[in-house]
């Protein structure tokens, strides 16, 4: 199938019908204007912590395609643990929704359920072996205990059981609720996934509970369930690197056989609280897939989010494929593999899945070139150091001090100003004609008077208040045309911070020089005044003394007094405007300097935080670099080398100049000063959201995987293909010798997704090809199926560890598993001991009480004859009854002799065969005791 049909039809604006706004899909993928349709639909269901993480993945990916989840695709996970776990897609967190797609198990009142088993049947039922828990009192997770898992099921089996029926139903469309998207397509069946880890409590615990409650529902459905296909998924023991824990192998164990056990030999069906009966006529899957750390090529996943991706985007792939639809090619013809069984009788519906991804990840790379291109603006651009445009505002500070006419010169000449432009001048010495005409003995008094008042009228009053408005116009000019400067050089694409922080350094020492020599005049004005005020004190007191004079020398001496008098004023008042106008210099040269100090703090301010900025980008691109560095593995699927990433950078990367105008542009009317009330962070995403312009946008969006691989010569999309299909190996390691034949009954099938399969360049070179939609990755998806599970590298270790474990604590869900592991033991040890059960070949044989009776086969060796007999409660009853009956007719000394001879220990017994002579042993010790007390 193809996922292009569940696309629905959306405004262009991103709402919903109603004003609510969505997720805008991604561009490059397919659009809406056709009538939404689904092929088959597709439920996906996690159970514990790995399936959680697998089902948000797989809806990371989905969301990453489409922008959503697509119209006839499912999500449901259920765990024990309230993880908040979320993703981040299109710089948005993405998680499972609660109670829609992400339910909740626990907790689960462990301690009170035991205490109260009388009133839950089911549970006493199911798991006998329940008070060998530990007392967990309010469980929030399985803690790698199976039974816990379980019982968190069966506790809330109810919701879980409306929760996966309810999803079905929406699936099959017979709960449409009008919703146009779900458009099915019921007669084509519905796929489904179940994921989860073997090894932990949670999904070990309940994942034949859920298989077996899916199918049950799935057959409810009536014939439209014969067209489903039910696919498991479970992760092995090797995952978990560095876990610690006892009991994920000997779990991972309990669970293959419990699975097989009821794949094969089919079960009565399980009761529950509600009285449920769940008993579907299939097993639960169709095919159960292992996953491993490492696949048959020795590559390893380094994680387990790592596997957690691995195995969601083959469950995409899944998606997309035909794999377990009847009657339609190569991937449907799988049932005479899937329900075929080894020569001991073990199922060969086990198998494994390899991913390999051939990607060209054209989003991250843009944003990388559109951090490197907004770094470089930072560099060349705003901070960079140019020392010739330096020096030029050394010369370009003079000019405008020259300009604004604010040399020491040329100020104090506009200070000293009327309104008229006229300069202003002293001109107390111009005395009236009235002050001559005078009687001499009035003269000194009139002519003090007129002194003081043109002093305090025209050089404090009229001169001083001209000095100050000229100041004040001055300033307000010098500062308005400082700003504008400062604002022109620093928003200039050919200037900048730099450019700016120079000419400002450059006007602060023209302004200090200039403060200096005003400085000094006003302390020469000073002193001259100082001068002719003595000058002034003399020529009064001789005025005063002039009218006293002889009378034919007493005009002369007045007249020759007031002069001089009138000359002393005209010097000291002509002093006192000096340093009247140098004063108002000065404070216009200080509030100029405050100003242009205040300038170079936020232009230090600024340029510290594009520093930052640029230091955040550097960081950034490196991090952005190193999640494109290098993979592992064939050269020819690397599409992204050094060389190549340069190419494209100038391929679609605007001119510098044209960088610059759009942060310019970007930065609006206050310019880059506007920029400080912004933190770095948010100013280097402001940086590089400017910068490019929407150059980048086009190489994430409409240049994909094969866009590159047509675009670079140096392997064929062929020979790209051949390297991909190479590294898709199936995460196990098989022992192929193990199989009748060797490889020759296992079934290979690989899957490959591109983005389009109308129109790839693939086209043609693979046989099964599905359109995934996801313009930046091809998917190589490889099935190996129709192996057992005893054909695993490690299966001899597991099965040793498993055996340690199950003498020390419970591991099965399964009654029949729970209640006979010692029966069984003792059965087949006392069988072997009196004769009832004899080996031919590597096979054990069970002899019936009747000599004409068939002999029946209970497996190749002693674990196998020991799993015959866990599935056959009656025949270990049948034996150990037999041999009591022997017992009795032929002595207890006798049978103690022959039971003493089987249990001495002898070289070579492995734990399996020491634990069927400890079974005999305890047996004989029991049987020994008996005869003592009958003795008495």
């Amino acid at each position: 199938m193809s996922i292009s049909p569940t696309i629905d039809t959306r405004p262009t604006d991103g709402t919903q019908p109603g004003g609510r706004q969505t997720t805008a899909l991604p561009s490059g993928q397919p659009a809406g204007g056709a009538t939404p349709y689904v092929a088959q639909p597709y439920l996906v269901i996690g159970a514990g912590g790995f399936g959680h993480r697998s089902v948000l993945a797989f809806k990371a990916h989905l969301i990453e395609t489409f922008g959503r989840v697509p119209a006839g695709i499912g999500l449901l996970a259920f765990d024990i643990d309230d993880e908040n776990l979320s993703l981040r897609i299109h710089q948005s967190a993405v998680s499972l929704e609660r109670d829609v797609e992400l339910f909740c198990l626990g907790p689960v009142p462990v301690a009170r359920i035991k205490q109260n088993l009388k009133n839950l049947a089911t549970v006493e039922e199911r798991l006998p072996s329940i008070h060998d828990l530990p007392p967990i009192a309010a469980a929030r997770a399985a803690k790698q205990v199976r039974a816990v898992g379980n019982l968190a099921l069966q506790w809330r089996f109810a919701q879980v059981r409306q929760v996966i029926q309810g999803a079905l139903w929406r699936l099959a469309g017979r709960d449409n609720r009008g919703d146009s998207r779900l458009a099915l397509d019921p007669s084509r069946g519905i796929k489904v996934v179940q994921i989860g880890s073997l090894c932990g409590g949670t999904n070990s615990g309940m994942f034949l509970d859920l298989g077996l409650l899916v199918r049950h529902e799935l057959e409810a459905l009536g014939t439209l369930g014969d067209a489903c296909t039910v696919v498991g998924i479970g992760v092995l023991p090797g995952a978990f690197r560095g876990v610690q824990g006892p009991n994920l192998v000997p779990n991972t164990v309990a669970a293959l056989l419990e699975l097989e056990a009821v794949t094969m030999d089919g079960h009565e069906g399980l009761r529950y609280r509600d009285g449920t009966l769940v008993a579907p006529s299939r097993p639960p899957f169709d095919m159960y897939l292992l996953v491993d750390a490492v696949d048959e090529a020795g590559r390893v996943w380094v994680s387990t989010d790592e596997l957690c991706h691995m195995v969601a985007r083959a469950a995409l792939v899944l998606a997309a494929s035909q794999l377990g639809e009847q009657g339609e090619g190569e991937l449907d013809n799988l049932d005479e593999v899937l329900s075929g069984r080894t020569a001991d009788g073990h199922g060969t519906f086990f198998g494994s899945l390899g991913l390999a991804a051939l990607e060209f990840p054209g989003p991250a790379l843009a944003s990388l070139f559109t951090t490197q291109f907004s770094l470089e603006l930072l560099r060349r651009g705003l901070l960079r150091a140019d020392d010739a445009r330096a020096r030029a505002q050394v010369q370009a500070a003079l000019a405008w001090l020259q300009a604004q006419r604010l040399t020491p010169t040329t100020l104090l000449a506009e200070l000293g100003r009327d309104e008229a432009g006229e300069p202003l001048a002293v001109t107390v010495s111009a005395a009236p004609a009235s002050l001559r005409r005078a009687a001499q003995h009035q003269v000194p008094q009139e002519a003090i008077q007129y002194a003081q008042a043109y002093a305090r009228l025209r050089v404090d009053g009229d001169f001083r208040n001209a000095a100050r408005r000229n100041s004040q116009a001055l300033l307000a000019q010098a500062q308005g045309q400082l700003d504008s400067q400062v604002h022109s050089l620093l928003n200039s694409p050919q200037h900048g911070v730099h450019a700016a922080q120079a000419f400002l350094e450059a006007l602060a020492r023209r302004l200090s020089e200039t403060h200096a020599a005003l400085v000094a005049r006003v302390q020469a004005a000073a002193a001259a005044q100082q001068k002719a005020d003595q000058e002034t004190e003399e020529a009064t007191a001789e005025l005063i003394q002039a009218p006293e004079a002889l009378w034919p020398f007493r005009r002369g001496r007045v007249t020759a007094a007031l002069d001089r008098f009138l000359q002393a004023q005209q010097e000291a008042l002509t002093a006192r405007l000096d340093g009247i106008v140098s004063d108002q210099g000065l404070s216009v040269v200080t509030a100029l300097d405050r100003l242009v100090t205040d300038h170079i703090r936020r232009l230090l301010l600024l340029r510290n935080r594009l520093e930052a900025v640029a230091g955040l980008l550097e960081q950034r691109a490196r991090e952005e670099h190193s999640r494109l560095g290098r993979r592992r593995g064939h050269p020819a699927l690397e599409l992204l080398d050094a060389d190549y990433m340069a190419q494209l950078y100038r391929r679609y990367a605007p001119s510098f100049e044209a960088g610059l105008d759009n942060l310019m542009s970007a930065a609006g009317g206050q310019g880059l000063a506007g920029w400080l009330s912004l933190t770095a962070d948010d100013l280097a995403e402001h940086i590089r959201q400017a910068s490019s312009g929407r150059a980048f946008e086009l190489l994430a969006t409409s240049f994909g995987v094969e866009e590159a691989m047509a675009d670079r010569t140096d392997y064929s999309p062929q020979a790209r293909l051949a390297a991909l299909l190479d590294e898709a190996q199936p995460a196990w390691n098989i022992d192929e010798t193990r199989l009748t034949g060797g490889d020759l009954g296992l079934r290979r099938i690989t899957v490959v997704g591109v983005p389009n399969s109308s129109s790839s360049l693939l086209r043609g070179a693979v046989r099964n090809l599905v359109s995934l939609h996801s313009p930046h990755t091809v998917l190589a998806l490889t099935l190996t199926v129709g192996a057992p599970y005893v054909a695993l590298q490690a299966w001899p270790a597991y099965l040793a560890e498993y055996q340690r474990a199950r003498r020390l604590r419970p591991l099965h869900t399964l009654p029949s598993f729970q209640t006979q592991g010692d029966q069984v033991q003792l059965a087949l040890g006392l069988g072997l001991v009196f004769g009832l059960v004899f080996t031919r070949g590597v096979y054990f044989y069970y002899r019936p009480a009747d000599p004409l009776a068939t002999e029946v086969r209970l497996g190749q060796g002693v674990v196998n004859a020991l799993k015959a007999l866990q599935g056959r409660s009656d025949l270990a009853q049948e034996i150990v009854e037999r041999v009591e009956a022997a017992i009795e007719r032929d002595g207890t000394r006798a049978a103690l002799e022959r039971l003493t001879a089987y249990s001495s220990a002898a070289e070579g017994d492995d734990d399996t065969v020491r634990s069927l002579k400890v079974a005999v042993r305890r047996y004989a010790e029991t049987i020994q005791a008996n005869a003592r007390v009958m003795a008495l």
